[in-house]
């Protein structure tokens, strides 16, 4: 223990001990142990010196300790909520002012025809980045001006998943143009209306573009209208590996099916394994035998049997 904790400790020690002293002394004098007068204000003295010396230290510490804490963290919240923020602010200025400068030294680069319309969807996803790091999709990518914004609405939201949401798609877009270069374009017109479906299948027309999605809707209607789409949905169920029957694999069951004895376990590219007679293994790794696959919209699913 350092020397001025010792003397401080002693001094209030000390202080309060006087402070019972006279206090005990003055006021309750009528009490009396063991016939000796000043025996109970001097226990008084000694309880709250030895109280002052040795437990009021340890409590003050415990308070100091907690108070520092619970400031701290409400200190580090805030300062990561408003760096996280003004960061965001200025991704979102630096996208706008890229459009801009694109727009005063080409304005005829803005409508070139072709390229590839991205939507909110794909871009929160995150996948098509990994398709272009890959040396896919090398045909130039037209972001909307207004789907920019969408997505700062989505960052700035009160709720924490779509504020989430919001910023991992603004740093996609940020890896984006700087992986595309000069094949990145902000388009800074506008289209009448305010249904966001509508301006993109709008704009890819408008551009001969393709689009870019993994709505499900969307997708339907820019094909109703004529405009050519890529999913990456559809790319991923059709890259997944083909399953034959009487073909084995290795699964670990982790639920039990819709019907009666199944057990449902699920292949690292998120494929469905439906296997009969499973229920009573979810939780083991299994090997089963393949009797058919199933290809829907949502993706590949294989039932199959437990195998001996």
């Amino acid at each position: 223990m350092k020397l001025s904790s010792i003397i401080l400790r002693t001094l209030l020690g000390v202080a309060t001990a006087t402070l019972g002293y006279v206090v005990t002394h003055k006021y309750p004098s009528q009490i009396v142990l063991f016939g000796i007068p000043q025996l109970f204000p001097t226990i008084i003295a000694f309880a709250l010196g030895a109280f002052s010396v040795l437990i009021l230290p340890i409590i003050a510490l415990q308070i100091s300790r907690w108070f520092h804490g619970l400031i701290g963290k409400i200190v580090m919240e805030n300062l990561t909520r408003f760096w996280e923020e003004q960061l965001t602010r200025f991704r979102e200025r630096e996208l706008f002012t890229l459009s801009e400068e694109a727009e005063e030294s080409d304005s005829e680069c803005e409508e070139e025809l072709g390229g590839i319309v991205l939507d909110t969807s794909v871009i929160i996803d995150g996948r098509v980045l990994d398709i272009v790091e890959a040396g896919f999709l090398p045909q130039r990518f037209i972001i909307p001006r207004f789907i920019v914004e969408e997505l700062q609405d989505v960052a700035d939201s009160e709720d924490d998943i779509r504020r989430k949401k919001g910023r991992r798609g603004l740093k996609v877009l940020e890896k984006l143009r700087k992986k595309k270069g000069e094949l990145f374009e902000v388009w800074s017109g506008d289209i009448k209306g305010k249904d966001i479906d509508r301006k993109l299948i709008s704009l890819a027309k408008r551009r001969e573009a393709l689009l870019l999605t993994i709505d499900f809707n969307l997708n339907k209607a820019a094909r109703v209208t004529g405009v050519e789409v890529l999913n990456i949905n559809e790319l991923a169920n059709a890259l997944r590996i083909p399953f034959v029957p009487g073909e084995t694999l290795t699964i670990k069951l982790i639920q039990p099916g819709k019907e009666e004895g199944q057990g449902v376990g699920y292949l690292e590219d998120g494929t469905m394994i439906v296997v009969e007679g499973g229920e009573e293994k979810i939780g083991d790794q299994v090997k089963a035998e393949v009797t058919r696959s199933l290809q829907t919209e949502a993706g590949q699913m294989i039932f199959a049997t437990l195998s001996e």
